[in-house]
């Protein structure tokens, strides 16, 4: 809205002035454009800086024969040009400054979504995975087979079988617990070292036997031991 203002100043004062004065006006202009020309073919080179000043000297002498009237015309009319100049280039970096913002804004909105995105995609999958997992627990629970973990490997154990070992070894799942108690009392440097010896027993006698019901139970015994809890029975 400025830069219109001074363009309207502008076009006023030149409408104001009769032709004759603005033509020379434009004629002392052209004086003074000639006079930048010459100051920059001298810092350039390629006119000697002697005939250069001479020159300068001469357009300037002919700058003086001009009347009052044109000259506060032409001083008018430069102010507001500059002023227009100054207001535009403000008005620029004012564009690029909220150019930059709005890029920036667009590519901190678009790694938003694309975060949401990911996030969404992940808990699909999690849903995904958790209910093929529950089928697979709900599959395995109608073949009468559980689940044993040790040492990041897996092994399905048929329930009936695994009752029926106990039974035979006089062994209750419940047992198992009274070594987290044990543990408790022994400090946990004994403790850790009592159950570091049981995860080298076990993984020998896997690796030897298989997953034996012994070795079933020592797992149930060595969950107790490090977590406190009692994971199948």
């Amino acid at each position: 809205m400025k830069i219109n203002i001074y363009l309207l100043l502008l076009f006023l004062v030149t409408l104001n002035g009769c032709t004759t004065l603005n033509d020379k006006v434009e004629e002392y202009r052209g004086l003074n454009d000639k006079i930048s020309e010459v100051y920059k073919e001298i810092s350039a080179g390629t006119k000697e800086e002697k005939v250069g000043i001479s020159e300068i000297m001469d357009l300037k002498l002919e700058l003086v024969a001009f009347e009052e009237d044109v000259i506060a015309q032409y001083s008018l009319e430069e102010k507001i040009r500059k002023e227009i100049q100054e207001q535009r280039k403000k008005d620029k970096k004012i564009a690029q400054e909220t150019s930059e913002a709005a890029r920036k804004d667009s590519i901190k909105q678009a790694k938003l979504e694309e975060q949401e995105q990911m996030r969404e995609v992940a808990a699909m999958i999690e849903a995904e995975e958790e209910a093929d997992w529950n089928a697979y627990i709900e599959e395995l629970e109608e073949k009468g087979l559980f689940l044993v973990d040790f040492d990041g490997k897996t092994y399905e154990v048929n329930q009936n079988d695994w009752n029926n070992w106990k039974e035979s070894e006089n062994y209750v799942s419940e047992d198992a617990l009274k070594y987290r108690e044990m543990m408790k009392a022994m400090g946990s440097e004994k403790a850790n070292g009592l159950a570091n010896s049981m995860y080298r027993t076990l993984s020998k006698g896997i690796a030897r036997e298989g997953i034996t019901f012994k070795a079933v139970q020592g797992i149930q015994v060595y969950d107790v031991m490090t977590t406190g809890d009692l994971k199948f029975n």
